[in-house]
């Protein structure tokens, strides 16, 4: 997911909520926009699964001007190849969870088709937006029916 651009253009916060992010090189990126890669984001109960590992590549979170009012709320971050999630940018509120935070849980959620329960904590409920499952136990992250 690339963000930037924040004060290149209409300056806007985007929101990343319950979302089941899966990809080889990096999560939530900087992207440059008219030479500018600053973002303002709120990304919230988010899975986010890399896969390789370089200098610059394989990072949950590439966030270099970390914005003052950008948060990153009980996010799941990890990188496959290194074992540990692999971040660039402040993380506000760490996941809820951390003793999950391993290859196994990674493997399963990025081998998953499209929709993952994610362990609820109703600290980070998000009111009209967060989806339990019929147990009331979990979120759902990732593909909505």
């Amino acid at each position: 997911m690339k963000l930037g651009g924040l004060f290149a253009g209409a300056f806007g916060k985007s929101h990343i909520y319950h979302n089941l992010i899966t990809v080889g090189r990096n999560g939530i990126a900087a992207s440059r926009f008219q030479e500018d890669n600053t973002f303002y984001t709120h990304a919230q109960n988010n899975i986010v699964i890399t896969q390789k590992d370089a200098n610059m590549v394989g990072l949950n979170v590439y966030d270099p001007q970390q914005f003052g009012q950008t948060r990153y709320v009980n996010n799941y971050f990890f990188n496959t190849k290194k074992g540990e999630p692999k971040m660039e940018g402040t993380i506000t509120v760490p996941y809820a969870y951390p003793s999950e935070v391993n290859t196994k849980n990674a493997e399963n959620w990025a081998d998953s088709a499209g929709q993952v329960m994610f362990p609820a904590n109703d600290t980070y409920y998000i009111p009209n937006f967060t989806l339990k499952n019929a147990q009331q136990d979990a979120y759902i992250n990732g593909v909505v029916n």
